[in-house]
């Protein structure tokens, strides 16, 4: 295998609102650590980026793609985008609720600058590898996710629904023998604390240890199919937001893990093959409301709550004088990768939930890792059984996420098969 691979920092120049939490107030009060841009051109084919920012918003991976077009040089690749999703970083996506985070296209400019950069040094670094791999566990992880004696669905650790807490850990080793670049993949929500500090959070200290571990390498870490599954925190059965020292320990104690893995990791056998495919899919959505039904929903809710600003938001985008409303589906972009039957990825500009790794682990290919928050970002995949329990995942988010309405019990199957259509296919 032949790969290069680069780091560019892309640390906010400016005071900024972070990302993450609704409940945060002003621009953040310190750096914690500074955040980067990871990348890694594999077969000088495929440029994997790894952003330490909450997503990858529409608006900046339109903005990224639009400028490497305009490189002769960079055109070529099959560049993919994605966040590691820490809740202690930044937002680059104008189509969502400000309550999500503060919206800025001067960094975003910034930012996808620094793509190109941080691709240009991976293409001219360039060199054979082998590679190795470890599976271990993150730990940490746990079930979102409790019905309580009300029969409503809230946000509290439940250790009696299985989850997949594996980690995947690939390192690539130059023909001296030292390592040049690891990549992690592990399913947690980046989460750990809500202080107003930037950081990468968990991930980033994650990287940070195995990078000084190993000189002159890069870690880049992606980010699965997290969507209900937090950091196990909890007093009481109830969750708590840590302080930042605790994203340094968590993040530290993870990293120790996962090195301990790499020094077990057994060399894999590569095939010369990439294969990529992307689709749109729909994913059915309830009936949207029109103008006037927006307008009486409104009455109901209170001016400062998401719900009414939603509904001010969807009346912004329909003519009032249209008695149907939006179409009642969401596409969403899903991506297969497979390179030299080593690393194998689906991916979707989605916060997607778990279970949807179980099932492409138990059910289609177990060597398949989901990676969420890709290319783009519509909101949460639930499955059926969350829609109709209800909660955050399902429900509450998508107005955060100015959905047009809340998916219908059919997602599930709907993606399921478009899984298996698309793998499949490859």
């Amino acid at each position: 295998m032949i790969i290069g691979m680069s780091k560019v920092d892309i640390t906010p120049s400016m005071p900024m609102k972070l990302a993450g939490f609704d409940f945060r107030r002003g621009h953040y009060e310190k750096v914690g650590m500074p955040i980067f841009c990871r990348c890694l051109v594999f077969e000088q084919k495929i440029a994997l980026i790894s952003l330490e920012l909450l997503f990858i918003g529409d608006y900046l991976d339109a903005l990224i793609r639009d400028k490497i077009a305009t490189y002769n040089e960079l055109k070529k690749l099959n560049l993919q985008l994605s966040a590691t999703h820490s809740h202690s970083s930044m937002q680059s996506a104008n189509n969502h609720s400000p309550r999500l985070g503060e919206f800025s296209a001067t960094y975003c400019e910034d930012v996808a600058n620094k793509v190109i950069t941080a691709i240009k040094q991976a293409l001219l670094n360039q060199e054979i590898v082998t590679v190795n791999k470890a599976i271990t566990s993150c730990d940490i992880a746990i079930y979102r996710r409790v019905i309580n004696t009300k029969g409503k669905i809230e946000m509290a650790p439940n250790s009696n629904v299985e989850i997949d807490k594996s980690a995947h850990i690939f390192q690539f080793i130059r023909t001296d023998g030292t390592t040049k670049a690891i990549l992690i993949h592990n399913h947690c929500h980046p989460t750990v604390s809500a202080d107003n500090i930037l950081s990468g959070e968990y991930p980033g200290v994650v990287c940070h240890q195995v990078e000084a571990t190993y000189a002159n390498s890069v870690c880049l870490f992606l980010q699965g199919f997290c969507g209900d599954i937090r950091p196990n925190l909890c007093r009481d059965n109830q969750f708590y937001r840590a302080h930042f020292d605790e994203i340094i320990r968590i993040g530290t104690s993870l990293a120790s893990r996962y090195l301990k893995a790499i020094k077990t990791s057994i060399k894999i056998k590569e095939e010369s093959v990439v294969v990529y495919s992307e689709r749109m899919v729909s994913l059915p959505l309830n009936k949207p409301q029109n103008w006037f039904e927006l307008e009486e929903y409104k009455k109901s809710q209170a001016q400062d709550d998401i719900h009414f600003e939603w509904a001010v938001h969807q009346q912004g985008l329909l003519n009032k004088d249209a008695i149907k409303s939006n179409n009642s589906q969401q596409q969403i972009k899903l991506c297969f990768l497979n390179i030299n039957n080593i690393l194998k990825f689906i991916m979707i500009n989605a916060e997607v939930v778990n279970h949807y790794q179980h099932y492409i682990t138990k059910n289609i290919d177990p060597s398949i890792l989901g990676v969420g928050y890709c290319n783009g970002m519509i909101g949460y995949i639930p499955t059926q059984d969350q829609i109709i329990q209800g909660g955050y995942e399902p429900d509450l988010s998508s107005y955060y996420f100015y959905l047009p309405a809340t998916f219908t019990q059919h997602v599930e199957s709907c993606l399921k098969q478009a899984l298996n259509q698309i793998i499949d296919e490859n």
